[in-house]
């Protein structure tokens, strides 16, 4: 409490001293400055002093910055600002750093940001090139990734109406996640095809299509329409349509893998290729229920680095040596 407020004050009274030596820095153009305003890119108070520096720094501190952001290792706070960080520079070389690493970046919260970063390039520079086929590729994938995420919800929603005992806190808990990213998914979906279609604000023809306006919701279908080609085409814009889930899905074509409806194996995929907080809550259900199958992909949590998840995967363990849960699956 007090102690805390106390190490509060004596930051705010420092970031004045943090502010000035940073606009000092780019008096002196020091490449020896680079870590330190690395260090001041987190806080916001700071980071545009920072990024200005860097810039001013020149190519040395591009070349630092790529380092950093190859870096997995770095702290998480630090790497998501480096992508706005590179999208100061000078478009080409900027451009080149974020295209090389957003295939291969596995934080999403990072591939997030190169894409922001992009964008903002482009929009500045329209006559900037970038690579159609790794922006196409990913743009597949987004959309596989979209169904996928539709699908899981579809399937958890009719596993709780065939057994009313699956329609916990925890499985509404997991229906809503689902649901954020799906729509998290589609925003990223529509910045990968503005990238593809420069000059064509496809974000907000996207936003008209959800618009309460009947002729706008027309007018940014047929201008998608128009704009996309197959296969992406009709799939893309059944996710659009006023549809209900399962004709969207039935639309979906070659980018909506097969999957089991099983409940219990779409919890175990879930718990494959969930993010954390996910995971946790697979886990948790899994032991509220009882669900002795997901007992082995369970075990297989257990092996990975200590953390969150695997605390939940131990207790979840814990209940299912237990007894059942009297009324699931009766």
């Amino acid at each position: 409490g007090r102690w805390s407020r106390g190490l509060g004050d004596v930051y705010k009274r420092q970031l004045p001293v943090r502010l000035a030596a940073a606009r000092a820095m780019r008096e002196i153009l020091n490449p020896s400055f680079i870590p330190a305003l690395l260090e001041m890119l987190p806080h916001r108070t700071l980071r545009r002093e920072a990024r200005r520096t860097l810039t001013a720094i020149g190519s040395t501190a591009l070349a630092e910055l790529d380092r950093a952001l190859a870096d997995p290792d770095l702290d998480r706070k630090i790497r998501r600002q480096l992508p706005r960080a590179i999208g100061d520079f000078e478009a080409g070389p900027a451009a080149e750093i974020l295209m090389r690493r957003f295939p291969i970046e596995a934080d999403g919260g990072v591939r997030y940001r190169i894409l922001r970063a992009l964008g903002r390039l482009q929009a500045r520079h329209p006559e900037l090139t970038l690579d159609a086929e790794v922006l196409g590729t990913a743009a597949e994938e987004t959309l596989a990734m979209v169904f996928s995420l539709m699908n899981w919800r579809e399937l958890l929603a009719r596993g709780a109406r065939e057994d009313p005992a699956r329609a916990t806190h925890v499985q509404e808990m997991m229906l809503t996640l689902l649901e954020h990213r799906e729509a998290l998914a589609l925003e990223r979906l529509f910045r990968l095809l503005s990238l593809l279609h420069p000059g064509q604000d496809l974000r907000s023809i996207y936003r008209g299509t959800r618009s309460a306006k009947r002729d706008l919701r027309a007018s940014s279908r047929e201008l998608l329409e128009t704009l996309l080609r197959p296969p992406m085409r009709d799939p893309l814009l059944s996710l659009v349509d006023d549809l209900p889930n399962r004709d969207k899905l039935a639309r979906a074509g070659r980018y909506l893998a097969p999957m089991s409806d099983d409940y219990e194996a779409v919890l175990m995929s879930l718990l494959d290729r969930g993010g954390v907080a996910l995971r946790c809550l697979v886990a948790y259900q899994a032991g509220e229920l009882g669900l002795s199958r997901l007992r082995p992909p369970l075990e297989r949590v257990l092996d990975e680095p200590p953390g969150t998840v695997t605390q939940v995967a131990e207790r979840a363990l814990a209940r299912l040596s237990g007894p059942a849960p009297a009324g699931v699956g009766d």
